[in-house]
Order: C-alpha cells, then sequence, then structure tokens
C-alpha cells in the first residue's frame, strides 16, 4: 500500500490534526515497537503505562521509519520523514492495521465474547460445537489463540489491534470461517477490536476484578457496554446480535439500555429466550435440558453450577448462528475439560481452576462444596500489581465453602509475596479463621502440602492460574504449572 493511499484515508476519516508531507513511498510494515522498524515502515508512538513511544521517535527514523503517527509533534523535524499529528494514537493504530491487512473481518463472521468470568470456557464450548458442524474456526483469548488445532500463545487475552489485525489476517488467508474472541475491557477501554466487523456479541457476567485499571465498577461496566453500543453499532456487518446473561445484575441492566437485536439467556428464569428446563449436576457429568421445540437434552462431562452458564451461553450463540441440535449434542456429549477450568488431574478429586476473582473463587468452590462427601481443600493466592481491593474478598470466598483453605503466591511479579498474603489473611485473622487456614508463600510446597492433606472422599481446587505454565516473580517469568506440580506430589504419594 502507498503512504498517499492511507494519508487520503486518514484525512477522509478526520483523524488528522496536523500533517507534515515529504515523500510518498510503499509501506512495509506497521510498528508501535521502535526496534522492529525496518526501512519505509510507518512507526505508531503510543504512550503506554511504564514507556512512552514518543521518546523511540529519532531511533524509529534512524532505522528507516517514512511516516510517524503521534500525538505530541516535536518543533524540530527530520527532513524526508511524514508526520501526522493525532489524537488518539491507539486509536489510529487500529484504523491503519485494519487498512493495511485490508479489512479481514469482513470476509469471516466474528463472534465476541465480554465478562468478568466465563469467556474462555464459553469460547472453548463454541468451538467444539462449531467444529462439530464442520466449521473452521479461529479463536482468540486467554489460552492463546487457535487456527483450527494449532495453538499459538499471546500476551494478552485480546492483543494489541496491530498484532489482532496480523493475526485476522493469517486466519482469513488460511479460510478461517469463523473467528471466536474473547474480548477483555482494556481491550475495549484501549481501541484493540476498534473497526472489527462482528456478528455476534455476548455478555457473561461482570464482577470485581481489574479495579487496578478502572476506576471502580460503574467505568468497568461502561468499558463492557461499549462492546455492544459503539464497537457492534459500528459494525458493517448484517443481522448484528447480543446475548446477554440477565441472571447478572449488570447484565440485566444492559439488556434493558440496549436497542440493537437482542436475545437472553438465563439459568434461572423462563421469561428469557434461552433458558434451563431443568438440570442435573454430578461430580463427573452434567445433563441438562434446554428450552427448544425439540427439547434439546445434553450431557457432557463438563462439571459445575457455574458451567451451566458457560454452556448455555455457547448453546444459545449456537442456535443464534443456526446449527442444528445433533451437531450440538455430539459436541457435548465428547467435549475433553476446558484447559485449566475445572480441569481434573490424573483421574483424582483435584481440579485446577483458573478463578482469579472473588465471584469466581466462590462458585468453584460452592460447585465442588455441592458434590463433595468429605472435606474441601482450597489453595488460593492473588496476583501482585494488581487490584488489591479483591484480594481479602477472594480469602473470604473461599473459606466461605471449604474445610480449609491454603493461602499462597501466584504472581507476585514486583510485589513482595509475604504482603500480598497479609492482604489475603487479614478479614481471616479479623473473623478468628486461624484452624481454617494456613499461608505457605512457596506455591510448589502449597500445593503439595494440600494433596498430601486429601483423605477417602475429599477434594482439592486449586485456584487462580488454571492453564498457565509459568509464575511471575519480581521481573521474572519461570516455568511453573501447578498440573505438573500435583503430578509430582502424586508420583512421591504412589
Amino acid at each position: 500500500m502507498n503512504s498517499k493511499e492511507l494519508i487520503k484515508i486518514l484525512n477522509q476519516k478526520k483523524l488528522i490534526k496536523k500533517i507534515v508531507l515529504a515523500n510518498d513511498f510503499d509501506i512495509s510494515s506497521i510498528e508501535i515497537d521502535s526496534r522492529k522498524i525496518v526501512e519505509n515502515s510507518i512507526y505508531i508512538a503510543i504512550k503506554g503505562y511504564s514507556t512512552d513511544g514518543h521518546n523511540f521517535i529519532e531511533s524509529a527514523i534512524k532505522k528507516g521509519a517514512k511516516l510517524i503517527v503521534c500525538e505530541n509533534l516535536e518543533d524540530t523535524l527530520v527532513d524526508g520523514v511524514n508526520y501526522i499529528q493525532v489524537e488518539n494514537s491507539r486509536k489510529v493504530e487500529a484504523i491503519i492495521a485494519n487498512i493495511f491487512y485490508e479489512n479481514p473481518t469482513q470476509n469471516m463472521d466474528v463472534i465476541a465474547i465480554t465478562g468478568t468470568n466465563g469467556k474462555t470456557s464459553t469460547t472453548y464450548i463454541l468451538e467444539s460445537i462449531l467444529q462439530e458442524m464442520g466449521i473452521k474456526t479461529g479463536v482468540i483469548g486467554t489460552i492463546g489463540y487457535k487456527i483450527g488445532d494449532k495453538l499459538m500463545n499471546l500476551n494478552n487475552t485480546t492483543p494489541d489491534s496491530l498484532e489482532l489485525m496480523q493475526i485476522l489476517n493469517t486466519m482469513n488467508q488460511e479460510n478461517v470461517k469463523v473467528v471466536i474472541m474473547e474480548v477483555s475491557s482494556h481491550a475495549l477501554s484501549l481501541y484493540r477490536v476498534y473497526g472489527l466487523n462482528f456478528n455476534i456479541v455476548a455478555f457473561t457476567n461482570l464482577t470485581q476484578d481489574h479495579l487496578d485499571f478502572h476506576k471502580d465498577m460503574n467505568d468497568y461496566y461502561y468499558a463492557k457496554k461499549l462492546l455492544f453500543t459503539e464497537y457492534l453499532d459500528s459494525s458493517n456487518k448484517k443481522n448484528k446480535k447480543a446475548l446477554i446473561n440477565i441472571d447478572d445484575k449488570y447484565g440485566e441492566t444492559l439488556f434493558n439500555e440496549l436497542n440493537c437485536e437482542k436475545y437472553s439467556m438465563s439459568v434461572n428464569s423462563k421469561n428469557a429466550d434461552f433458558f434451563l428446563n431443568n438440570y442435573n449436576l454430578q461430580i463427573d457429568k452434567t445433563e441438562l435440558e434446554v428450552n427448544d421445540k425439540d427439547k434439546l437434552n445434553i450431557k457432557t462431562s463438563l462439571i459445575g453450577e457455574y458451567n451451566l452458564y458457560n454452556i448455555l451461553m455457547a448453546i444459545s450463540i449456537a442456535k443464534l448462528y443456526k446449527v442444528d441440535n445433533k451437531n450440538i449434542q455430539n459436541a457435548l456429549l465428547t467435549i475433553k475439560q476446558v484447559p485449566g477450568r475445572l480441569e481434573q488431574v490424573a483421574n483424582k478429586a483435584i481440579f485446577i481452576d483458573y478463578a482469579h476473582t472473588p465471584d469466581a473463587v466462590e462458585k468453584v468452590t460452592k460447585t465442588l462444596k455441592s458434590l463433595t462427601k468429605g472435606k474441601l481443600i482450597t489453595v488460593l493466592g492473588a496476583g501482585g500489581d494488581r487490584d488489591k481491593t479483591k484480594r481479602p474478598l477472594m480469602a473470604l470466598a473461599g473459606i466461605k465453602n471449604s474445610d480449609f483453605v491454603i493461602l499462597t503466591s501466584d504472581n507476585p511479579r514486583t510485589e513482595d509475596p509475604e504482603m500480598i498474603l497479609d492482604d489475603l489473611e487479614l478479614p481471616l485473622k479479623k473473623e478468628n479463621k486461624g484452624r481454617y487456614y494456613a499461608r505457605i508463600v512457596n506455591r510448589a510446597n502449597a500445593i503439595k502440602r494440600a494433596v498430601e492433606m486429601l483423605e477417602v472422599d475429599d477434594v482439592l481446587v486449586i485456584c487462580g492460574k488454571g492453564h498457565e505454565n509459568y509464575q511471575i516473580i519480581g521481573k521474572e517469568k519461570a516455568h511453573f504449572s501447578d498440573y505438573e506440580e500435583v503430578l509430582n506430589t502424586l508420583q512421591l504419594i504412589y
């Protein structure tokens, strides 16, 4: 693509505050990292949390950047380089990336799922249903991104808009028919999904999380709402639909506030568009019946009350996408465990779960406690350099349904792990719960202790990291897997 063509489009969209033109050139790449610049690149200067891309404009030019997109324009400019000053570099980054990669979501169906909990499980279930139909799928989310059966790593649930467009372009080239995306509140606030064309958008729930980024729960809610207003409204797709879990109080509010084509789902109310007639939960399987003229009966190895929501949401989206009941039934009957989501280890009464919010911890422990004949033992921690206000709430959520809780490290990052445990332990001290919990700062030791405690009919759940195969201590990222630590201990015992 030629730089003149790109600048013309940006002018038409009225995104340019000031422009300094030099020479036209054929664009070789778009970069936000000055270290990746090659000859004839566009460099977009982004103001980040720890670094400011504007500080690296000179370096980008030396490496060959011929167009600089920035929010702040210096008084002294380099000859032969084009400059565009904009109001918001992140938003313009998304637009430029979409233009450069020729709007890949125009050629694929895009289903987006947002909410605090349940996004990964819902996308995983929906992917299985669509694949049962023989549809080639792409998935983007917490576990990484997938094209068919190929899985690649990601640093964020929803990647930066430039990386996201590169991934979508690859999916388009590999003939992906449907893309299923987890969309985080960060992504919505920071324009990462700006310009994408959505077919179906869905809301799972909203509970306390990310208050280190959002100023309060209302701000968090309005960020999520953007997917259904600004992003869905601006999509070029026809027959756009929204699906909302109205059992959640924020979901009920959202449903009432939307003016688009919308559908409701509920586990508790038969007034929703999609609901359950009945269900049966067991420790090794779930049976349920979805309201449907043909009585859609489901049997699945996915367990737990909160999985009812993930299953029902995936089925509801599938029905909106016109999937037949037989494919839905077959997919859920044969589906494997969702990685790190109530994932059973070695056929023992030991589960790994990604639960890292108070609501998620309470739901997973409540589910397992209802299915446990003996004691429920829970291991949990809280991430460092993240929302501190949820830490005491997580400990209380864990102790509420557990017979014994072990407080331990999650990803402490640059915080003192002992201080994080202090925050977790504080409400338990106040409520004099000393005999019901222990603190073991080393996560491997905590898991070993929990496994060794198990007696006949007891159940163990290890919360917080789920599928993650690393632990971040300080600024170092080292290999660590809850699953592997459990296996190591089991080998010592047996």
